[in-house]
C-alpha cells in the first residue's frame, strides 16, 4: 500500500455461466489485474487496482464483457458489502501515517 497501489479482490456470482470470450475480454480490461474462473463457471474472482477502478467500474466492465451478474437478494447484498469494504480500504490508504509521534512533517 505504500507505493500507492491498492489491490482489491472480489467474487461475483453470475446469472449465466461465463463464456471463454467474455473471460478473455475481462482479463484484457485496463485496471483488472487477475481473473480466477473458468468457462462455464457461475462464480468468478476479479482482482483490480483500487487506485484505478472501483466496484461500479468493475461491474460495468463485467457487463461490457458479456457477463451478467446474478440479481438475487444475497448477490446484491454481497456487492453492497464489498462496496462498503472497498470504500473503507480506499479511504484508509489515503491516510498519511505518522511514526513514533513525529508530527513535524506537514502535520
Amino acid at each position: 500500500m505504500s507505493d500507492g497501489i491498492v489491490s482489491m479482490s472480489r467474487t461475483f456470482t453470475l446469472a449465466t455461466p461465463a463464456g471463454e470470450a467474455s473471460l478473455a475480454r475481462l482479463r484484457s480490461a485496463e485496471g483488472i489485474t487477475a481473473v480466477r474462473g473458468e468457462a462455464g463457471a457461475r462464480r468468478i474472482e476479479v482482482a483490480f487496482d483500487l487506485a484505478c477502478l472501483d466496484g461500479a467500474d468493475v461491474v460495468s466492465i463485467l457487463e461490457r464483457s458479456g457477463l451478467a451478474l446474478a440479481d438475487g437478494f444475497l448477490a446484491r447484498l454481497s456487492r453492497r458489502w464489498s462496496d462498503f469494504r472497498e470504500n473503507n480500504l480506499r479511504d484508509q490508504s489515503k491516510i498519511k501515517r505518522r511514526c513514533c509521534g513525529n508530527w513535524s512533517e506537514g502535520g
